[in-house]
């Protein structure tokens, strides 16, 4: 919404992030388990999706855009900032290893109905092992009941912090601050609020706003991060 100051998109931190090339894999290495937004391009892009902190992706290109940072393409319109990324190479073989190993000691537990490759790390909470292997072991009905609740609340206190803070960049938390053609908490432009100034119909058009163009608060928060402004 309102341009608070293009802040200059800066390259990634991590080397090996950098670095990769066309066949690598990435991981996305973001705050507090949030996703980061994906793109239809590198250049005058669209949002086309998210991707998860921790998800692991093939690089398919590399670009640089007009401020020099480094995006890589993950799919078909899906291109993500590789600041946001760490080089995943070394970690996939070590991983790989574990698994070779937890494979010929579990092969009676992994042989059960519930027991499934999902292609992706993951501990259980049960094991005693540090490996970061592939195989994965469904819990029962109520580990999973629990888990999906506290991961629903997870999701949806990321979501509330995520918009606090863009509400608190934009204006303070104010409802009544004006800009220009933006006004309000979110500083959405006039035009978007028809008219109606009131709290409830910004929190309203702002909500209806984020998630048609970003999906949710998290990934427009990243856009924010990267640009200045959302």
């Amino acid at each position: 919404m309102a341009l608070t100051g293009v802040a200059a998109i800066s390259l990634g931190t991590n080397g090996q992030a950098d670095a990769a090339t066309v066949g690598e894999s990435v991981t996305v290495d973001y705050n507090d388990g949030q996703s980061i937004a994906t793109w239809s391009n590198y250049h005058t892009a669209s949002v086309t999706g998210s991707a998860k902190d921790g998800s692991t992706w093939t690089v398919l290109n590399t670009a640089y855009d007009a401020s020099g940072a480094k995006w890589y393409k993950i799919g078909d319109r899906k291109w993500i900032l590789a600041k946001y990324t760490t080089d995943s190479t070394t970690t996939s073989a070590a991983s790989t290893s574990s698994y070779s190993t937890n494979n010929n000691t579990n092969t009676n537990a992994n042989s059960s109905a519930a027991s499934k490759n999902y292609g992706y790390s993951y501990n259980s909470n049960t094991s005693s092992s540090t490996s970061t292997g592939y195989s994965y072991s469904a819990p029962s009905a109520s580990t999973s009941s629990t888990t999906s609740s506290s991961s629903t609340t997870s999701s949806s206190s990321a979501e509330e912090a995520a918009k606090t803070w863009i509400a608190n960049k934009e204006s303070g938390g104010s409802y009544t601050a004006s800009n220009g053609n933006y006004y309000g908490k979110y500083q959405l432009s006039r035009s978007y609020l028809n008219g109606d100034t009131s709290a409830a119909n910004q929190e309203k058009v702002a909500n209806s706003y984020v998630l048609s163009r970003y999906g949710s608060w998290t990934a427009a928060k990243s856009f924010w991060l990267a640009n200045g402004w959302y």
